[in-house]
């Protein structure tokens, strides 16, 4: 039973990273091509690259990264989109690993201000007759675009809601306001389980499946398994204490369990040897067992 205020034990985290869309419809190439190709009015629209999407290749794989690290790190909120649930305990991790992308995010930015005009200049013959002076902003206005923003805000507390209503709908309010919190937050709980439960069966059924190939080649499409199979696994494991809303020790000890038992040898050595697949397999496979066992109880 629980004993411990769940508000207390987790936050709500949010990031939100722009850039700028280099991407513009051009009106006239549109309606030289419905000309040219006899088409409706509606057909289609030319959309053209006023900055070469390889320019901003880095920036797009940072925020990527980020974004990763954060759902890693957090559970889903209230609803499909907007802060996520972090544990109290994972906070000083994820302001970390947030601060570290960010601080790679602006470092690439002014990257790309510094070669802003050259692009422009580039950018001029490469369009050719499609280049229009007007839709390049200037270097300002597109630096602007570009931000990386970090926000922690309290779970909600039905307490904290004071509102003009007479006290039956008041209350009826906080309890509402109170069950979807505890709800979420027992969810987010168990979610931690069933992310290992998932990965853990991911990498039993690949272990069980693969057959060591015969030729050069590393092994079929539906059997073959990458160095990330144990590097991935060993990443959720040092993850799953950060995830710790109730700090239950069958979680901890579970992180200890994974990198003990499924991370003691790596891919190339999985291959190489049946033997060591299937008592891995087989230690995976009696540890889904015992996390569904905990999600049955």
């Amino acid at each position: 039973m629980t004993t411990f205020k769940l508000t207390e034990r987790a936050m709500l985290a949010d990031i939100n990273i722009g850039a700028f869309n280099p991407k513009k419809v051009d009106k006239d190439i549109s309606q030289e091509v419905v000309d040219t190709k006899g088409a409706a009015s509606d057909a289609g629209t030319y959309v053209k690259n006023i900055i070469g999407p390889h320019y901003l290749k880095t920036l797009t794989y940072i925020s990527g990264q980020a974004r990763l690290a954060h759902y890693n790190l957090t559970f889903p909120g209230f609803g499909m989109k907007g802060p996520r649930i972090l544990a109290t305990v994972g906070f000083d991790k994820h302001i970390e690993e947030m601060g570290k992308y960010r601080d790679q995010y602006e470092a690439a930015v002014k990257e790309l201000e510094a070669v802003l005009p050259t692009i422009r200049s580039a950018r001029i013959n490469e369009l050719g007759s499609m280049w229009k002076e007007h839709e390049f902003p200037g270097v300002g206005e597109i630096i602007s675009s570009f931000y990386f923003d970090i926000k922690y805000y309290p779970m909600p507390e039905a307490s904290n809601w004071i509102l003009d209503l007479d006290s039956d709908n008041m209350d009826a309010l906080r309890a509402d306001i109170e069950e979807e919190v505890r709800d979420t937050l027992g969810s987010a709980s168990k979610a931690a389980f069933i992310r290992a439960l998932e990965a853990i069966e991911d990498m039993r059924d690949r272990l069980t499946a693969y057959e060591k190939p015969t030729n050069h080649k590393s092994g079929s499409f539906k059997s073959n398994f990458r160095k990330s199979l144990v590097s991935n696994m060993n990443e959720l494991a040092e993850t799953l204490p950060f995830l710790n809303i109730a700090k239950d020790p069958e979680l901890d000890a579970l992180s200890e369990k994974i990198k003990e038992d499924l991370c003691s040898m790596g891919a190339d050595e999985l291959k190489e040897s049946k033997w060591e697949r299937d008592a891995i397999a087989q230690k995976a496979d009696d540890m889904a067992k015992y996390i569904n066992s905990l999600l049955a109880a």
